[in-house]
């Protein structure tokens, strides 16, 4: 069996490409090379037997070239959906690193020596916080003044944080919409925490998208309109609720739906009440794309997750450099849209 210097020699002969490169393709500088580099020396690798020994690398570098996403006991605070995974997968491959994930309950979250503990039993060198909503203050404490290489993910902080700018997709779909020449827009999210924050604190994500429309909506200069519920919002209430407003003299002649859950059931009320989608009314939902095509022919702003993944693992990274630099935060833009039948211009142009 060959020894490691005698293994990236060979490597370096079959790929025509020098020691120190494969040393680098193989390490933790891979992702600054071009794929068909670092497929054509994993290769190489893989045909002589040769595995880079990851423990060897950590003790010699003081790095376990391992990142890993911190999740709370609660799923509905720590949405975690598979395109994000996917993304950030994808990101930590390019750069030879791996994920493990950790989940904490809000009692050890906040102790005071928890997170650090992470960084240690799970071997990792950083950490991605999945915590979108009603995060412990004292977490939040323990992450700076420990100084942990840490980005917060899809939550919104003055620095180390990623997340979708929908602030951005609520205003740029809005904009679509008046370039199609509606006048007549309105805005559905019947999350009854915007009405009652009593209820239960809302993602930002609900308060920006909302905020996105409604600016534009004034700058256009035009009067916007939220509609809003402070019933149950399961889905037989959702779907009469739609009825009962659309069935109103005032109707919109486009709707944009905060979830795709809203927005079928603002389609199906259409149906109902035989208003003719998009010729009478034009439907367009904000949505999450890591839940495949169950709301297929509905317009939809898919949610970037897949890009907030790989852009997280690089602001991680630069954590890990630089774990005392407030990096600024990164709203990610909405960069994929799912064409539907529902979207079309304003009626009689």
């Amino acid at each position: 069996m060959m020894g490691r210097s005698d293994s990236l020699k060979r490597i370096a002969e079959m790929t025509g490409l020098s020691v120190p490169t494969v040393v680098q393709v193989l390490g933790t500088r891979g992702h600054r090379y071009r794929q068909e580099t670092r497929e054509k020396v994993q290769e190489a690798a893989a045909q002589i037997g040769y595995r880079p020994n990851a423990a060897a690398r950590a003790l010699n570098k003081g790095r376990f070239g391992s990142a890993a996403i911190l999740c709370g006991a609660n799923p509905w605070l720590n949405l975690l959906p598979q395109m994000l995974v996917d993304g950030i997968m994808d990101e930590l491959e390019a750069r030879n690193m791996h994920l493990t994930m950790a989940r904490l309950s809000n009692d050890r979250l906040n102790q005071e020596d928890e997170l650090p503990k992470v960084l240690r039993q799970w071997m990792a060198d950083g950490l991605l916080i999945n915590y979108n909503t009603e995060i412990p203050q004292q977490m939040q404490q323990y992450v700076k003044q420990y100084h942990l290489p840490a980005i917060w993910l899809n939550s919104k902080h003055d620095y180390d944080c990623v997340h979708p700018d929908d602030y951005g997709a609520g205003q740029q779909i809005t904009e679509n919409l008046l370039k199609l020449g509606h006048r007549r827009i309105a805005y559905a999210d019947y999350n009854k925490g915007m009405i009652d924050p009593s209820w239960h604190q809302v993602h930002y994500s609900t308060h920006d998208r909302a905020a996105g429309y409604r600016d534009t909506m004034q700058a256009a200069g035009l009067s916007p309109r939220e509609i809003r519920s402070m019933d149950n919002t399961g889905e037989k209430h959702r779907l009469e609720y739609s009825i009962k407003w659309l069935g109103e003299s005032d109707r919109p002649t486009a709707v944009i739906a905060n979830g795709l859950h809203i927005g079928m059931a603002v389609w199906q009320a259409a149906l109902k009440l035989q208003i003719k989608v998009p010729a009478d009314m034009s439907i367009v939902a904000i949505g999450h794309g890591s839940y495949g095509d169950t709301h297929m022919g509905l317009n939809t702003w898919i949610v970037p997750e897949y890009s907030e993944g790989r852009e997280a693992v690089k602001l991680l990274c630069q954590k890990i450099q630089q774990p005392d630099v407030e990096l600024p935060p990164a709203a990610v833009t909405y960069d994929c849209v799912r064409d539907g039948i529902t979207l079309g211009p304003a009626p009689g142009l």
